[in-house]
């Protein structure tokens, strides 16, 4: 599959929450702007700081009129043991069998790449916050990607990662989010 590039028509897919099954992305997202962080899973040191910055700054994507989506490769029941509904402010999708990041042509990180300064500054940020390595779920090798959509499902925005950790900063994001209109 290609790799999604701005400008494109996103992909559309059916998606389970840890509490929902069976949503369209389209559907959900129609007439407005939306952002989708493929991450890794729950349990993922790097992922569970994004996570923690998502619902800190989850107002900044409301002012910008964003919708906020979360894929990770966690089944449902390890998100519904640590989480409830209401602890975070977007939506989580559930994709334990990875259909999604190969829709979006996410690959995986090399097991002999050296990991990089910024991962290893971004670990150590989340260990100071309080952040361990839980359960080990799907590929311990998946990258990242970050896409924003604008209402009409086109592509305004496509981060593919380099390193585990590789998410572009949320000022990054928001700014293109408002650039938006």
């Amino acid at each position: 599959m290609p790799i999604v590039s701005k400008g494109d028509i996103g992909i559309d897919f059916t998606f389970d929450t840890p509490w929902d099954s069976g949503k369209s992305f389209f559907e959900e997202t129609q007439g407005k702007k939306s952002i989708v962080f493929f991450l890794r899973y729950f349990g993922c040191t790097s992922c569970q700081l994004e996570i923690h910055a998502l619902i800190e700054n989850h107002a900044k994507f409301d002012e910008v009129g964003a919708a906020v989506y979360v894929v990770l490769q966690s089944e449902a029941a390890t998100i519904q043991n640590e989480l409830s509904r209401e602890d975070v402010p977007f939506t989580i999708i559930v994709d334990p069998r990875q259909k999604l990041y190969a829709t979006y042509a996410i690959g995986s990180r090399d097991p002999n790449q050296d990991r990089t300064l910024e991962h290893k500054a971004k670990i150590a940020k989340a260990q100071s916050l309080g952040f361990s390595h839980g359960k080990y779920e799907g590929n311990e090798y998946q990258l990242p990607a970050v896409f924003i959509f604008g209402p009409d499902h086109r592509v305004l925005y496509a981060h593919y990662g380099q390193e585990s950790s590789d998410v572009p900063d949320h000022e990054i994001l928001l700014r293109v989010l408002s650039e938006q209109g």
